[in-house]
């Protein structure tokens, strides 16, 4: 009888640490963000003209960005990544591609319920202290081409482009990098977000490039602000423009 109820116990054991094993290996899911770029409600494509608040025309060519601490809020909350950097407009070359997204995907994600998501534009700054060479070579910030060393700070954004208008300039290109720990911005956007074991939820981030340059009212002008990589207060009101322009759904 001992031997047959010593048995039995080993039994529950081994059958309690299968499902135990079980229950923690769906308890991930996984997360992609596709970043979407914009003109307005269009799907932005690079080399493409667009018509910049009725005064000729726009197109750009070059978009990249850093995207850092982006993490998933609520009472559980998930850290996804402290730094990443977005070669925006790779994806950008056809309509197809535009509308298709930037796809960044996070793997063994917690499967819980959470209330939102943050993110940030730029490089945090005990990062952005550093340089190049505190990285490896595969390293987001390992490349000393997104890297300002005369002004000690990384290169938080790249937006670039020619603008068309024949009755002020003919034709301007436009250089717009942004820089320093004053350009730093984030987002927290509060919506529901389900992450299910086993399982792969879907976030769209969209930024519109048309309202980083402006509105009717009040707008760039090219001619005379082509480029500008210097802290002051165009670089402020770009980057407060960049951080209104996300929508997440």
């Amino acid at each position: 009888m001992n031997v047959k109820l010593l048995a039995l116990f080993i039994l529950s054991l081994f059958i309690s640490a299968c499902e135990d094993h079980n229950h923690e290996t769906v308890t991930k899911g996984n997360l992609d963000i596709i970043i979407k770029a914009k003109y307005g409600t269009e799907a932005l494509v690079v080399d493409q003209n667009y018509i910049y608040f009725g005064n000729d025309t726009v197109k750009f060519t070059n978009l990249e960005f850093f995207l850092s601490k982006v993490s998933l809020t609520g009472s559980h909350s998930h850290s996804l990544t402290n730094i990443t950097f977005v070669d925006l407009d790779s994806k950008l070359k056809s309509l197809s591609e535009s509308e298709a997204g930037y796809l960044i995907q996070f793997k063994d994600v917690n499967a819980v319920n959470y209330t939102g998501i943050n993110l940030s534009i730029g490089v945090p700054s005990d990062l952005n202290a550093k340089t190049p060479n505190d990285f490896t070579v595969l390293d987001p910030l390992g490349e000393p081409a997104r890297y300002w060393d005369g002004w000690k700070s990384y290169i938080f954004s790249k937006v670039e482009g020619k603008y068309l208008n024949s009755q002020t300039c003919k034709s301007v290109g436009f250089v717009y990098h942004s820089g320093f720990d004053t350009a730093f911005r984030s987002v927290e956007s509060v919506k529901p977000i389900i992450v299910e074991a086993g399982k792969t939820t879907t976030i769209t981030v969209e930024i519109d490039f048309k309202s980083i340059l402006g509105n009717s009212t009040s707008h760039i002008d090219f001619c005379t602000d082509p480029v500008f990589h210097e802290a002051n207060a165009f670089m402020t009101d770009f980057m407060n423009r960049f951080q209104s322009s996300i929508t997440i759904k």
